[in-house]
């Protein structure tokens, strides 16, 4: 299991340094094959924000704070609201999302597509990719689209990419390492749990 690991984070890491892209879903679809939801997003979310947290540091020069800031607001929200509901989907969902998430970006109309430039955009755009981090555990395709429209330089773009890409994965197994603690993988799981004392309980 972990040499499988292993070899599946080098191949995808490879992929993504290739094609700049599909190697974080790629491995976010293997982990889900290998172990339970929460488990998976908890290891993906840990490479994820190693690769994007060193990239971070060698840029943070570059990073551009304010955009930064309006992403974080967002994202905590997002996290906030996740945590009060308790939601986590069970793996056939996690993975239809998953396979959604490439198109999701074709989904708005161009005029009203977000650009992190404009105020309160950040914001929207932490909110929305947060959600579908903790939904599916990538967003990268929908926040490469925040970016397009922007005026940052390329080097502005990889560094703020890379920080809110950090902050977003912590986050991320700071949720899901809550879920495994309390030892529940998903709102499946949950329910499953419910039902099963709603039978004890009748047959008493």
């Amino acid at each position: 299991m972990i040499l499988a690991l292993c070899l599946a984070v080098l191949a995808t890491s490879f992929i993504s340094g290739i094609l700049g892209m599909a190697g974080g879903m790629i491995l976010m679809g293997i982990l889900l094959a290998l172990m339970p939801v929460s488990a998976a997003m908890v290891v993906h979310g840990t490479t994820q924000f190693a690769s994007n947290g060193w990239r971070a540091l060698l840029w943070r020069r570059h990073i551009d704070w304010r955009v930064f800031r309006g992403y974080a607001i967002g994202a905590l929200v997002a996290l906030a609201a996740f945590s009060a509901l308790q939601l986590v989907l069970s793996r056939a969902m996690v993975l239809i999302v998953l396979g959604l998430t490439p198109f999701s970006v074709y989904l708005l109309p161009r005029n009203l597509q977000l650009n992190v430039d404009r105020r309160g955009h950040s914001g929207a755009c932490g909110l929305i990719c947060m959600a579908v981090q903790l939904l599916s555990g990538v967003s990268g395709p929908l926040l490469d689209t925040f970016f397009l429209s922007s005026a940052l330089d390329r080097k502005a773009v990889v560094a703020t990419k890379a920080a809110v890409q950090t902050l977003s994965h912590a986050s991320r197994i700071a949720f899901f390492g809550v879920v495994l603690a309390g030892g529940a993988d998903s709102l499946g799981q949950h329910h499953a749990e419910e039902g099963d004392a709603r039978c004890v309980a009748e047959r008493l």
